[in-house]
């Protein structure tokens, strides 16, 4: 080998050797983890685990305001979820059991609180709590998803008419129909799709209710810029409506305001715009009273479930499932619960002079949902004179009867 040839080859290996050596130190001076669990969270048995654990013992009134479900509620869903969010322990540590899982997923719709906070008050990271949220969610909404079943024959359409005759005077009506924007965090990449016309980023929600404030029908995951009528436009139920294929009675229609088009089906109020006369005001004051039970279902709703009260921090697949689980739970709960509703949680009306008490909710919930705008469109005559037809009636001018078909 040439002197000059030996020369760089010797200066490359001693290049090489100086890295090697640098590496090593490098990683030698590497900071060590000081744990892999942390202490803190370790003592999982600490903390709101212990705290459960007395509210259960000494005060279930408490428990059931801390998970919006009683003891006995929550076993009962623990039952129904476990096999679906179980998971296997490995080598390094224990999985988390379902009942801490459920425990924190409902905390987490209760509150609304960061997964942060949730962390330091179960003792649980933030990063597993993200991972099983989804699962959880998922599960509860599997097991409870009967609770929300659109009426598919007469006897069952019948029994919301009834209620809505006795508890609104309002007769023939199959439920109210509302939607409202459910508030999120601009998500990343999404342009203007969920930008509404209020200014802020939502997904929309669109329900039908009975009379007893429970949801018959729901529509989650449309773009906050969905045009107002639209989301219902392009909705299966609209479509099964008008193809007669949920076996409604003839006649029956539903309430909605006037984000929605008048149609044979669907009753909305003259237009304020209008120099109404006394029995249109008549009108639109017995459909408000009426269509009142869907704005105080959804009152309800974000009372009991404060994850709606405020803009959510997830990405909005997982925002979706959120709302449908706290849609079902809230049927689930009415169902089971002859207390869910608070004595001045909703709307009443005073039996003496009539006048409207306004519930709590209101207070709890005005910035939480925003309601749709507005549909403007063309309405057929005979949705007008359906329309008239029930003016008439409430003034006493008219008959209205189930066997009557309201075509002219």
């Amino acid at each position: 080998m040439a002197p000059s040839a030996s020369k760089l080859y010797f200066a490359v290996q001693d290049v090489v050797i100086q890295m090697l050596i640098y590496k090593l130190k490098k990683r030698m001076a590497r900071k060590k983890k000081r744990w892999w669990v942390r202490g803190w969270v370790a003592r999982r048995h600490l903390g709101a685990v212990q705290l459960i654990s007395e509210l259960a013992d000494e005060d279930p009134e408490s428990y059931t305001n801390y998970f919006r479900t009683s003891e006995d509620c929550f076993n009962f869903l623990l039952d129904k979820v476990s096999d679906k969010i179980t998971k296997q322990d490995t080598t390094c540590r224990a999985a988390l059991t379902p009942k801490i899982k459920l425990q924190i997923t409902l905390r987490f719709l209760a509150t609304g609180n960061s997964l942060k906070s949730l962390s330091y008050e179960f003792r649980v990271a933030p990063c597993s709590i993200s991972k099983f949220l989804p699962d959880v969610l998922i599960a509860i909404y599997e097991a409870l998803k009967d609770y929300i079943q659109v009426p598919n024959t007469e006897e069952c359409w019948r029994e919301i008419m009834d209620g809505f005759n006795d508890k609104c005077n309002f007769p023939m009506c199959g439920g109210a129909i509302d939607g409202k924007h459910v508030q999120i965090r601009c998500p990343a990449h999404s342009g203007s799709d969920y930008y509404n016309y209020k200014g802020t980023f939502s997904i929309v929600l669109l329900a039908v209710c009975d009379s007893e404030l429970k949801f018959r029908y729901i529509n989650v995951g449309h773009y906050g810029r969905a045009s107002d009528g639209g989301v219902f436009a392009r909705s299966n139920f609209k479509k099964k409506l008008e193809e007669m294929s949920l076996n409604a009675p003839e006649g029956m229609v539903l309430l909605g305001d006037q984000a929605f088009p008048l149609t044979d089906y669907l009753m909305t109020p003259y237009s304020r715009r209008l120099n109404l006369s006394k029995k249109q005001k008549i009108f639109n004051y017995r459909l408000c009273r009426a269509r009142r039970t869907v704005e105080n279902a959804f009152g309800v709703l974000v009372s009991k479930f404060r994850i709606l009260e405020k803009p959510i921090a997830l990405l909005p697949e997982t925002v979706d499932k959120i709302i449908k689980t706290c849609c079902v739970l809230h049927n689930w709960l009415k169902t089971r619960s002859s207390t869910y509703i608070e004595p001045g949680l909703i709307d009443e009306e005073n039996s003496e002079t009539g006048d409207l008490v306004e519930g709590s909710w209101r207070t709890i919930a005005q910035n939480s949902f925003r309601p749709l705008g507005n549909f403007s469109g063309n309405h057929s005559r005979n949705a007008h004179r359906i329309r008239e037809h029930y003016t008439d009636y409430f003034v006493g001018q008219g008959r209205l009867e189930w066997q009557d078909r309201m075509i002219y």
